[in-house]
This record gives C-alpha cells, structure tokens and sequence, in this order.
C-alpha cells in the first residue's frame, strides 16, 4: 500500500548545520542589495532613492540624472567573471550573477535540485514554484542578485548535450514550468533570466552555427516558450544564445530581440548576453542586447561608445532603451532599495524538503509488468543492488570541477544521496551489492540467483550529458554506455525479478532490455535528494506521478531531424572532432513543425515511450466532460477519478485538434495537433474531484505565414483529454 509521508532528509543535523556554518562564514554579512548611499550627496534625496514610488517613476527620475559615461557603463559587466553595476555616486554597489539552473553555483554550499528534464517531467509548475523559491534564497543568501536560470530550449534532437537542463520538446509545458521557476525566484527580488535565447538546441558548433529556420517553427514552437514565460511570469531578464539565427548572432540580433520578444511579446527585461557571445557595441545595443557579460570597467571602451553613439553608428533609442531596461531591472531586484533583514539561509531544512518533493514527483515509472513495483518488502528479504549509477554522485564535490558535472548547470550541495546509501538506510543488511562490471560471472550469477530482487542502476552521467566545452559536445547515440544492456539481460536471465532505474537527463533507448525486466524506473538527475526520492518510490511510500516531457524512441532515426541529412543536422561547418567552436556553418530546421510527438505522430511511427506517458501505482478513470467558450479561454470540465487501491496523482493532458477543413490548407498552412493544457491533482483510493482547466486562446493559436499573424482556424475543435499524447481517454468538441 502506498503511504503518506512527509518529505525529509535522512542526514544528520551536523550535516546540515555544518553546510550553513560554511555559507554564514563566507558571505553571513554580505548583502545583495545596493545599500550604499550616493557619493554625491546632492542625490541623498531624490526621488528614484523612495522605493515607495513605483518603479517606473524611479527611471524616469534617475535616467537624466546619469552621466553619458555612467550610462555606456551600464551597458557591460563591471569587472570578475558575473560582476555588474558599481556606479557609486548614484548608490549603486556591485551586484552579482550566477549560474545556475538546477540551483545556484557558488563556491559554498546550495541546495542542488533535480535537473530541468526532472522538473519539467513532474508537470507541476506550482511545484517548480517552490523550488524557484528556494533557489531564490540561496541566491540571496550567497550574495547573488541574478540567477541565470532558467534554460527552456526545446529539445530538437535526443542528442542535445544540455537536453537535461531544459524543459523537454514542447513549447507549453516548457513555458509554464519555466513561469512557475521565475515566479518563485523572483519572489526573493531575485531576477530569473530565460536561457539560450533563441534556437540553441545543440551543443556542437553553437559558437558558429547559423540556424535556418521558417517563421512558424521560429514562433509557434521555438520562441514560444519563452513566450509563455513572458506572459505568465515576466521573467527580468533574458539571455540571447551563442548561435546565429538566419545569418545574425542572437546577442545581435535585432529581429529575435526587438521584433519578436519587446515588440511581439511586449517584453520590457533586460537582454543579458551568454558570456563573450558579442564583441561589438554596435551590433549590440542596435541588436537589442542590454548588457554585455562578461565585461571590466574600462572608460575607454565606454568613450567608444558614446563616439559611436555621436556618430550615429549606435542608434539613440536603442541605447536608451537598453539603459531603462537595465535600470528597470535594477529597480526590480531592489539594487537603490534599503537592504531587507534576510535571515534565510542556503540548503534549508526547507529546501531539502522541496528537494526531495521535486525529485520524487520527476520520477516516471515507464514500465510495471503486472504491478511488480512497489517492493514486496514482506518478500523481498534479500536484495542485490548494483550498476554503475547505483552510488555515483552527479553534482559536485568540489566547486571548480565544472567539466565534470555538465557545464554551468553543475551544482554545489553539502551533499548527495544515491540509491544504494538510501536503500541501505532503509533496509540495512536486506540490501547487498558488488561491483557490477568486475565481479567474476559464475559469482555475479551465484548472487542474482540467491536474491530476491535486483535493482541495477545504470544510465548516463555527466560525461555524456553536459555543455558544449567536453568533446564530444552532444551525445553520438541513445545507447546505454559500455556493457550495461548486456549487463542487465544476465542479471534477468538468472532472476526475472529485475528492476531497471535509470538516471540521466535525455533519452535513452531500453529496446535491448526492456522485454526482459517487469519494471522500469527513469529518474533523470534527481538532485542531493534523489537516492531518498527513488527509494520513496521503490518501497511504495509514494506512487509515482512524473511524465515524460519528451518522446523516447526505439532507435535514433524515429527522430524525423535524423532522417534528412548533415545539413539538418549537426549542420555543415563540423569536422571531426566536433568541438563547439568550428567555423561558419549552416543548419536547415527543415522538419518544420515536426519535433518530437508531432513528428512521430505525423511519420506514424510508434515511440516506445510516448511524450506525457507515466505509470502509476494506481488507476484513474475520466468521465463528464463538459466545454465552454469564454472571453479569453477555452473552459474543460471534467471528473477524475482513482479507481486503484493507493493514493496517487493523475495528470490529464489536453490535446488541441484544429478543424478536419485545415487538413486541405497548404502544407505550411496546416495546423499540428499540440498540446493545449494541462494539470496535476492528487486523489486518494476511492476518491472524485471536479477538474476545470482553463485553456488560453492564444495558447491554441497557429502562426499564419500566408497572413503573416497569429490566427485561431474557424469550425469544429476537438479536445482530446489523454494521459499520454497517444492515450485519448475523452474527447469534447465546440465550434470556434
């Protein structure tokens, strides 16, 4: 049976109260906030310095009080590797950014969530709410004052080296679970910041590579992630990609970063360079970027700009606009305000505990042939665990070791609990182990054999998910490393009673195994909590309630961008081997619209895991399906209810399938059904609860390049209520 628990941390309290003495030593009197009084004394009083008034009236009274030379100044970092600001005769100190998504890097300890694919998987953006809150805290307990997180490139290819610390493959989920990460970091007066704008879906080339891209794919899938974001969120900050779009690097590019994000989305943040993607300022401020990183003071370099600027090579309201960007961001994150009394501390008792929710709500059971999980424990007296996953840690253990541990996304906890310390916590001497690829075969096949049960860990880890700066810079195959496969066949073959868990942070094919095995675990990186979190799952006290927020394949070309050529990708300009900097090169989004479920749907090809797919330990049933049409929304009521034995969460999904008439339309003209809304609710054995998802209009609107705008096709929408995207259980219809 499945029990309530409360979420804690099977560590010590030393543990902990050791990590906080550690962050109190460094920074426990460093304040985040620009708490200087101006230099000059004239401004003591002014009117931008009242942080009563709102933030728009504070511009409007210190932009005219800057110097040209104090504005150029603002347009770059200030010094060290994330340093910004340090104007002090306006009062403004020094302020600093941080990597990272799955929590924020620093020198001293900070809680490490689990990875971007795991919170996307547990499609519960209030959830990523919370753990954007704590990342908030430990950002300003560190005395850090920009997180550049989150990252929401989709995932185009399932070789992508940084798939883990993105969203998955669709813009909506992708969308609403980075508004959900920037609405709790910013609750902290924390700037959240929208990474790799635009198209970065690959690690290889990304310093040089062109992408070539349609205006729908560009808009309807590509960018509308960090639309959503924008609207729902209004994130602070955005961080323009390595990458060229259409011959122009994003940091420049004035069509991505004016036309499309300020104009399009009314977005009104700061533009915050990727690290060294611009080295023009011209190109610059007129593309749209507001602040270039990293940079140090230098009056010389601002006295060109300010040159270029009275030549009218940079443009005066692109320049000023980029100044009221940074000051409103500035304003934003309190930089003139009185520093807040801030007694909240990095890696909280609090934040363990939303570590451990995150990663046990990620994980996704794919497979449990005839309920064989949860552990039996009343059976299993005796189990063998082992793999190569089953106590490796995947964060870091010293702060510099970047390379190791994925790149900027890497992560510093006090901390990490794998499967087997956990299980052995647990369960104690019930749990045995060995080393899985060097223990003799006829002894390995003695152990199996005597088991009750065997849980092997395997997967990937860093050195095959990670940023572009390792060769090779993404994945070569969805192959499970060395003899893994092999490895678990043996195992079943002498005892059928095996379970696979598998960690990593992109697809991975199981077609070897997967017939051979009753149950399968993914858990992604699971964060310093995830060992605890799996065995949750393992021993039934909680059901598991992730989804995945990608498709898995049987094979690499089930992916229609691995079907058309180099030029599609990984793009010409790669040599062998193909480190992220090559040279120029150009790489045709020629799939279109077809990434992920929408390719395979549209090329008929059965996935082994579906996008949205996820098990649990009980059942659900939909039923009462109503609809109605609102100002702004599209209205779906509908029951669920658990009609299994244990308490668990259901997810439904709805589906959006444009009229049968559009079917007609030009190819470029044709809708693709996508996905339109979602929600997660927990019920207990037995129970019912009345289900309204509210559906934006424009999250069901296609991008029209005949009219060249956002259009919602006239006639009979169908909506399809699934729990997977090929697993319709209901269906509702209007007339729109």
């Amino acid at each position: 049976m499945v029990k309530k628990v409360f979420f804690f941390a099977v560590i010590s309290l030393c543990t902990v109260a050791k990590a906080q003495g550690v962050i109190e030593a460094t920074h426990g009197n460093k304040e985040k906030r620009g708490v200087l009084n101006p230099t000059d004394k004239s401004l003591i009083q002014a009117p931008y310095l009242n942080p009563k008034l709102n933030i728009e009236e504070r511009i409007k009274d210190l932009f005219p009080r800057l110097s040209l030379l104090e504005k150029a100044k603002l347009t770059h970092g200030a010094g060290g590797f994330a340093d910004y600001g340090n104007i002090p005769r306006i009062g403004l100190t020094k302020l600093t950014m941080t990597d990272g998504p799955q929590g924020v890097r620093t020198s001293v300890y900070a809680t490490a969530m689990p990875c971007g694919i795991a919170m996307a998987s547990t499609w519960n953006p209030q959830l990523i709410e919370k753990a954007g809150k704590i990342m908030g805290t430990d950002a300003a307990a560190t005395g850090n004052s920009i997180l550049l997180g989150p990252g929401l490139n989709l995932m185009r290819t399932p070789l992508g080296g940084r798939t883990f610390e993105y969203f998955g493959e669709d813009p909506l989920l992708a969308g609403y679970i980075a508004a959900g990460y920037s609405r709790g970091v910013q609750s902290k007066n924390v700037a959240a910041c929208l990474k790799h704008w635009l198209a970065n879906n690959q690690e290889t080339n990304r310093l040089k590579l062109s992408v070539e891209i349609e205006e729908r794919p560009l808009r309807e899938l590509y960018s509308r992630s960090f639309k959503i974001a924008i609207r729902e969120a209004n994130p602070w900050s955005i961080m323009p990609a390595y990458n060229k779009i259409r011959g122009e690097y994003c940091a420049d590019n004035s069509y991505i970063n004016k036309t499309l994000a300020r104009n399009d989305f009314k977005y009104d943040g700061a533009f915050i360079t990727d690290w060294e993607a611009t080295s023009n300022p011209e190109r610059q401020i007129n593309g749209g970027s507001t602040i270039r990183m990293p940079f140090d003071e230098n009056e010389k370099y601002d006295q060109e700009i300010l040159l270029l600027l009275k030549s009218g090579k940079i443009n005066q309201e692109s320049f000023d606009d980029a100044i009221r960007r940074n000051l409103r961001l500035l304003f934003r994150i309190g930089a003139f305000d009185p520093a807040p009394v801030n007694k909240e501390k990095a890696v909280s008792q609090e934040a363990i505990s939303v570590a451990r929710e995150v990663a046990a709500e990620s994980i996704v059971l794919l497979k449990n042939q005839n309920n064989f999980l949860p552990i039996d424990k009343t059976k299993a007296k005796k189990i063998l665990v082992l793999g190569p996953n089953a106590d490796r840690r995947f964060t870091m253990s010293d702060p510099k070791d970047l390379s190791g541990f994925g790149g900027s996304g890497a992560t510093y906890p006090p901390y990490e609990i794998s499967t087997l310390k956990a299980l052995k916590e647990r369960l104690g001497s019930s749990v045995i182990t060995t080393e899985w690829e060097n223990t003799p075969s006829q002894e390995l096949l003695k152990l199996a054999k005597n088991a009750d049960l065997i849980v092997f860990i395997g997967g990937l880890n860093h050195s095959i998910d990670h940023e572009g700066f390792v060769n090779p810079p993404d994945k070569t195959d969805l192959s499970l490393p060395g003899s893994q496969a092999e490895k678990i066949n043996f195992l079943s073959q002498a005892n059928p009673n095996t379970v696979v868990i598998l960690i990593g942070g992109s697809p991975m094919v199981v077609e070897k195994f997967e017939k051979n095995v009753p149950s399968i675990l993914l858990a992604w990186y699971p964060g310093m909590e995830g060992g605890n979190a799996i065995t949750d799952i393992l021993l039934g006290d909680l059901s598991p309630s992730g989804h995945l927020p990608v498709t898995f394949g049987k094979k690499l070309e089930d992916w229609r961008v691995h079907r058309m050529g180099a030029n599609v990708f990984p793009g010409s300009g790669v040599k062998n081997p193909p480190l992220q900097y090559m040279e120029d090169g150009i790489e045709n989004y020629s799939e279109g619209m077809y990434i992920g479920y929408r390719g395979f749907a549209a090329d008929k090809i059965t996935p082994r895991y579906s996008f949205g797919h996820g098990l649990s330990y009980t059942t659900f049933a939909f039923e009462n399906p109503t609809i109605q049409v609102e100002k702004k929304f599209i209205k779906i009521t509908f029951t669920i209810k658990n009609t299994g034995k244990n308490r668990g969460a259901s997810v439904p999904q709805i589906y959006a399938n444009a009229p049968q008439n559009t079917s007609n339309f030009p190819l470029d003209e044709r809708p693709v059904r996508g996905l339109a809304g979602f929600t997660k609710k927990y019920l207990l054995p037995g129970e019912s609860k009345i289900v309204s998802i509210n559906i934006p209009k424009a999250d069901i609107a296609r991008w029209s390049p005949l009219k060249k705008d956002w259009i919602i096709d006239k006639g009979k929408w169908i909506f399809d209520i699934s729990e997977s995207s090929d697993n319709t259980k209901l269906s509702v219809a209007i007339d729109l």
